[in-house]
């Protein structure tokens, strides 16, 4: 008997050994969000100042001369402006990242975070509703899009065409096409020790594709990074300049944040 179209994609949802997108399939297709429930929107630009720490999201595959320049030199730190289209999918994507939380927080799958966050100190979940990780030797702090028993959650909405060739838990394939989500989880796990991180990416468009994968710790990357963090904050303690990254005139040069940097001045 050929399964309905509701239950195949159920099984198609499953193929890949995922665990949140079937669950989480049921749960918006059986209309289980609560009638009428509050969103929260993030407003502003999306543009992250200086502050004189690394953040997951941001710093991992920056290299050391770069990191320099944006510890001793935050006021001339100018990342490429949000366009409007980044700004609009960011958001977009804290509208859905909103449906998801509600709904894998109602079906027991998200921890709510209480106490006083470790990131940016305001009270939970009141003032904060994000797990906070912190690493004050290397100075490394983020929030966490969420966080379960054993395991770390991360949740990223796609343009469509995006997930059309890779597959459920295809790590290799996410590794090579989001090296910076990579790096991103990589350093939640080091900061909290936590083993392994769930990623789902949802497709903003017909047929709401879903995409998962189990990222687990990788123990050299995540010393190499830590290692990169340690040796630009002992060159800024000593006023040494790690060596250049890029040449004058090269596109890494032209597309670099640091603006203090002499390679980006020639």
């Amino acid at each position: 008997m050929k399964p309905s179209p509701r239950l195949q994609k159920v099984i198609d949802a499953t193929e890949g050994g995922t665990e949140i997108i079937p669950i989480l399939y049921g749960y918006l297709d059986a209309g289980k969000l609560p009638d009428p429930f509050t969103i929260r929107v993030r407003g502003g630009t999306g543009d992250r100042e200086p502050d004189g720490w690394f953040h997951p999201s941001t710093h991992p595959l920056f290299d050391e001369r770069q990191l320099y320049f944006y510890l001793v030199e935050p006021e001339r730190w100018e990342p490429e402006p949000f366009s409007y289209t980044i700004k609009m999918s960011a958001l977009i994507g804290t509208v859905v990242h909103d449906v998801v939380e509600t709904a894998l927080t109602d079906l027991g799958y998200l921890i709510r975070p209480k106490g006083v966050c470790l990131a940016c100190g305001l009270k939970q979940p009141s003032q904060c509703r994000e797990h906070g990780a912190i690493d004050p030797e290397t100075g490394t702090r983020g929030h966490m899009d969420g966080r379960m028993e054993h395991e770390g959650f991360e949740f990223k909405t796609a343009n469509p065409f995006a997930l059309t060739n890779i597959r459920n838990n295809d790590v290799a394939e996410f590794r090579r096409k989001w090296p910076y989500y990579y790096a991103q989880v990589q350093e939640y796990m080091r900061m909290t020790g936590l083993l392994s991180y769930k990623v789902v990416f949802w497709a903003m468009g017909n047929p709401w594709e879903m995409r998962e994968f189990t990222i687990t710790a990788d123990p050299a990357f995540q010393a190499e990074t830590r290692r990169k963090y340690l040796n630009v904050r002992r060159a800024v303690e000593l006023g040494q300049m790690p060596e250049p990254c890029c040449n004058p005139g090269s596109a890494k040069s032209r597309s670099c944040p640091a603006q203090g940097c002499p390679i980006k001045r020639m």
